[in-house]
């Protein structure tokens, strides 16, 4: 469970258990503090799934922008010599399965819940750097040499 979510459940249950053997209300049957402690609740959740659909947006628009750069490979592959060709033909694949994994990470993400998608976030975000990290890499060969060389 999130710090943020676990503090807040703590929070609602020493609300809880804080209102035992006090005055209860109104009524005297403690309804607010149990309305409070729900709200509370409900509050916690409704931003555990704010961040979860945050998280999967921006990754979405990370996989998008990579597999833009996967297709901008490709055509510089096209564009190049023999040798440069299957060299770029073979980065370009590469990094396409790299992204098709973070997309894969990213749907099991997507229907997971609690404490599961965090860990899946992870594995997503592990797998995008890794992805990231080959690109640059790829760049750097291709800026120190022509596309012949690559």
């Amino acid at each position: 469970m999130a710090p943020r979510l676990s503090w807040l459940l703590v929070l609602a249950l020493l609300l809880v258990a804080g209102g035992c053997g006090e005055d209860r209300g109104r009524d005297g049957t403690g309804k607010g503090l149990e309305e409070e402690v729900r709200q509370t609740a409900r509050a916690a959740v409704d931003r555990a799934r704010e961040e979860k659909e945050a998280f999967v947006r921006r990754t979405e628009e990370e996989l998008a922008a990579l597999e833009k750069e996967v297709k901008e490979l490709r055509r510089r592959a096209e564009r190049a010599g023999s040798e440069a060709r299957e060299a770029l033909e073979n980065a370009a694949q590469a990094l396409e399965e790299q992204a098709r994994a973070a997309r894969e990470r990213l749907a099991r993400l997507k229907e997971a819940a609690g404490e599961a998608w965090r860990e899946l976030r992870e594995e997503v975000r592990e797998a995008i750097a890794r992805a990231r990290q080959q690109y640059r890499e790829i760049m750097e060969h291709l800026g120190r040499g022509d596309e012949r060389a690559a």
